[in-house]
C-alpha cells in the first residue's frame, strides 16, 4: 500500500524499529557430518653434542618420509602414507608397567599432515662446531588427523 501511494518508506522496518521485535525466521542447523579430530606436538630438541644432534636429525627426517606416499613402480600410482597409532602412556609406579593415561583420550589411527621442522632458536640459526654445519637447536611441530569418524559408541569406548 506505502507503494502505490508513492511512498517509499520502510514501514517494516519502522515497525521492528518502534517494537523492537523482528520477525522469527525459523531457521535450523542441519547435521550433515563430523569432521576428523586433529592432533598437534611440539618439540624442542637441544642437544648436547653431535650424537645426540644427529638422532634428532634422524627423528625429524623419519617423520618427514613417513608423511609422504611411495610411488608405485613406474609412478603410476601413489600409496598411502604411513598411519601412526598415538597412545599417552604412563608408567605405573607400583608394579612398574607401563598402561594408558586414564585422563587423556585414545586417539584412533591417523595420518601425519604435517610435519615443520624449524632449525635455530628464535631466528638465530647455530651449529655444533666442527660437524659440517649440524643445528644446536631444534623444533619440531607434528599435525596428525584421525582416519575415522568418531561415533557416540567411540567416545563411550574412551575415544
Amino acid at each position: 500500500i506505502p507503494k502505490g501511494l508513492g511512498a517509499n518508506a520502510d514501514f517494516g522496518a519502522v515497525l521492528e524499529a518502534t517494537s523492537k521485535k523482528v520477525a522469527n525466521p525459523y531457521k535450523e542447523q542441519l547435521f550433515k557430518s563430523m569432521g576428523f579430530r586433529r592432533f598437534a606436538f611440539n618439540y624442542h630438541f637441544a642437544p648436547r653434542n653431535e650424537g645426540e644432534a644427529r638422532n634428532c636429525m634422524e627423528i625429524i627426517n623419519t617423520f618427514k618420509y613417513h608423511m609422504h606416499p611411495e610411488a608405485s613402480d613406474g609412478d603410476m600410482f601413489l600409496i598411502y602414507p604411513a598411519e601412526f597409532s598415538i597412545a599417552f602412556e604412563i608408567l605405573d609406579e607400583d608394579t612398574g608397567q607401563v598402561k594408558l593415561n586414564p585422563y587423556l583420550p585414545k586417539v584412533s589411527s591417523c595420518a601425519l599432515t604435517s610435519v615443520k621442522a624449524t632449525y635455530g632458536p628464535d631466528g638465530m640459526f647455530n651449529t655444533f662446531q666442527d660437524t659440517d654445519g649440524i643445528p644446536s637447536e631444534m623444533h619440531l611441530e607434528l599435525a596428525f588427523t584421525e582416519l575415522e569418524t568418531l561415533t557416540a559408541v567411540r567416545i563411550a569406548q574412551g575415544f
